[in-house]
């Protein structure tokens, strides 16, 4: 059991507000579950299952960090899951913000994942789909807010994404 078994889908749009304050309450009843949990039980599961409940709060930051100490302390970076879910957070992270250099981070999570998992073809859907998304988001940015080092390299990735 996940704590997205819990709290639900993460689709929140269209959803009565009666629905949305539940969701919401059952969100916070799993991380305290979970946060009791991690007292007593030291596994990355759990730091995993507290990412999920922060990424639905959309609290991307700490989200990460949860993430990150799993694939860190328990997994020691080798855990396809964790880097996907390190992936999808940063992704989303990343176009909530407009921030390249997030989406670049995501990128980076989604390589290292194909690195251990060089079949799964969902992994190399997911990182031409990040390609993308950050040539995009490059070329919308002004200007002056972009370098020729990141255009260049939006490109590159635009091309590979094609491929």
């Amino acid at each position: 059991m996940i704590a997205e078994d819990v709290t639900g889908s993460a689709t929140t749009t269209g959803q009565p507000q009666e629905e949305a304050r539940q969701r919401e309450a059952n969100l916070r009843d799993a991380l305290g579950v979970f946060t009791r949990v991690r007292e007593s039980l030291v596994d990355g599961s759990v730091y995993c299952n507290m990412g999920h409940c922060y990424f639905l709060r959309d609290e991307y930051d700490r989200a990460l960090e949860c993430y990150e100490t799993a694939s860190r302390r328990f997994y020691n970076g080798t855990n396809v899951s964790t880097l996907i879910h390190l992936t999808r957070t940063l992704y989303a992270k990343a176009n909530r913000d407009q921030s390249f250099a997030t989406m670049r981070q995501a990128l980076s999570y989604a390589q290292r994942a194909s690195h251990l998992a060089p079949t799964d073809k969902s992994i190399v859907y997911n990182i031409a789909m990040i390609e993308q998304k950050a040539a995009e988001m490059m070329f919308a940015l002004p200007a002056d807010k972009r370098t020729l080092l990141d255009l260049e390299s939006a490109v590159q990735h635009a091309e590979h994404a094609q491929k």
